[in-house]
């Protein structure tokens, strides 16, 4: 009963603590690992004297700045510190931790560094850090990267070749930047991608033809960008459960396939576009859909008589009803992937834009 007096972030913190005490006791006690454990231990002291959590129970402490210190714990495989008040430049001690395997440092104000670590990560959760202004370089040494998330980071550049070696990734997040550029047509290497978010940047050109090689997509967001030519040819990607083209520069027709191929979407939003002709009558079989926004285009003639198909629609819901759909989280040998990933929708209803979020790998979508 007592827990239920600390917050949420306390206690992650505190699992934390425990978490890196258990790696060290699992160490074999030769005498160089001993030597080793020592430095940790006293690292890891250095870490819990310093330690000051506020009244909310964020943590204040260290003046805002991450000490020295982390760089010794050598054995340490997972290091979140996301949504605190924490600043300065990402230390490069921090790049001593040779068995770092997932790093959250997301929603906190740090400023990234042009370092080479020695690490290889499999998840990076980097989002609203100072990365830019230009494409961080360091990543071109996570080859094996599954889990990438340097949204809001202030990157204003092209992304360049070397990024797209990162064929490895399930989840990609680089929205909310100022990119720029067009994307090359190498998406057939992209076995794994189950998320891609590039909503609200610069870039252009045709979406390219090898999206359509993405058999494990399930969120898809290209909004706010300048993409244009026709609809994207995603026939074969059935798992796709969201899907986010609003407010681009595609026309033609909106393709009857939709509503053939892809049974899963819930949302599909190709708002503030130039598609023009019909809505076909194809998208009543969208039995799941839930969000169905194809407003500001050129559409005419009349709306299709099945639009009573749309059961999960018709639905009467509170103001507190959500959206549910499966997204299972990657498993590797080395760790499980856990974590969040928000889409951001913008929706318009009579008039006034309104937005909502999902966290992905939480199944749930807030509306």
């Amino acid at each position: 009963m007592m827990m239920t007096i600390f917050s949420g972030r306390f206690l992650q913190h505190l699992v934390l603590a425990v978490s890196i005490l258990f790696v060290l006791q699992q160490r074999v006690a030769d005498s160089d690992a001993v030597r080793c454990i020592e430095e940790e231990r006293e690292a890891l002291l250095v870490f819990k004297q310093s330690l000051v959590v506020d009244e909310s129970g964020r943590l204040s402490s260290w003046g805002g700045l991450l000490p020295d210190a982390f760089g010794h714990m050598i054995s340490l495989s997972r290091l979140s510190l996301k949504s605190n008040d924490l600043e300065g430049v990402i230390p490069k001690s921090l790049g001593n931790m040779s068995s770092l395997l997932t790093l959250d440092l997301s929603s906190n104000k740090f400023i990234g560094n042009d370092w080479v670590p020695p690490f290889h990560l499999s998840s990076a959760l980097l989002a609203s850090c100072k990365m830019g202004p230009h494409f961080p370089k360091w990543l071109r040494t996570q080859e094996v990267i599954a889990v990438l998330d340097i949204s809001n980071a202030e990157i204003s550049d092209t992304i360049p070749d070397w990024f797209w070696d990162i064929y490895r990734v399930s989840h990609l997040d680089l929205s909310s930047n100022q990119l720029s550029g067009t994307l090359p047509d190498c998406w057939i290497k992209f076995e794994n991608l189950a998320v891609l978010n590039l909503a609200n940047n610069g870039l252009s050109g045709t979406i390219p033809h090898s999206f359509g090689s993405l058999r494990n997509i399930q969120a898809l967001s290209l909004s706010n960008n300048s993409f244009s030519g026709e609809f994207p040819f995603l026939r074969n990607c059935t798992r796709l459960t969201v899907m986010d083209l609003q407010k681009n520069a595609l026309s033609g027709k909106i393709p009857d396939w939709i509503g053939e191929s892809l049974p899963n979407l819930v949302i599909l939003s190709l708002q503030s576009n130039k598609f023009h002709g019909n809505i076909p009558f194809q998208l009543c079989r969208l039995v799941n859909i839930q969000i169905l926004d194809l407003s500001f285009n050129n559409i005419t003639g009349t709306i299709p008589n099945c639009v009573k198909n749309f059961t999960a629609l018709s639905q009467e819901r509170s103001s507190t009803a959500s959206i549910t759909y499966q997204y299972i989280p990657i498993v590797t040998t080395e760790s499980s992937l856990t974590g969040e990933s928000v889409v951001s929708l913008w929706l318009t209803w009579k008039g006034g834009e309104y937005k909502c979020k999902n966290t992905l790998w939480d199944d749930i979508l807030s509306s």
